[in-house]
């Protein structure tokens, strides 16, 4: 699935957006007539206030549509995909992000401390 084309990211491209679009010809019709019923659902499903977020694969649409996996596959990521692998990834994805957000803040901290240094620096300078 190309992030370009709904504009997202490939990081934010979920195994419910992957499901869809290989269930889907490229005009954007179901791949067979009893498909449409399970497609307009995982969509309801997404649109829901109540749905949770695409973060747990046990909470997804596609598993509260579809119901529960085979053990060991996950539906839509491919061979070779575990849950046990794919939750791994999901929380070491979650804990980049926190960790890029903490030095973010980190670094803002820093030019503003640096801002204030190179201040009170012309400010002695000026003194003597």
């Amino acid at each position: 699935m190309e992030a370009n084309n709904k504009g997202k990211d490939s990081k934010s491209i979920t195994r419910v957006d992957v499901w869809i679009r290989g269930h889907k010809r490229k005009e954007g019709n179901p791949i067979s007539e009893s498909l449409q019923n399970v497609l307009n659902a995982i969509e309801e499903f997404r649109s829901s206030k109540y749905f949770p977020n695409d973060s747990c694969i046990k909470e997804d649409a596609i598993a509260k549509v579809l119901g529960r996996e085979k053990r060991g596959q996950v539906r839509g990521l491919g061979f070779g995909a575990t849950p046990s692998r794919v939750d791994a990834q999901i929380q070491s994805g979650k804990n980049v992000k926190f960790l890029e957000a903490k030095l973010k803040v980190t670094n803002d901290e820093l030019s503003s401390l640096r801002e204030m240094v190179a201040g009170i620096m012309k400010q002695n300078e000026q003194i003597i």
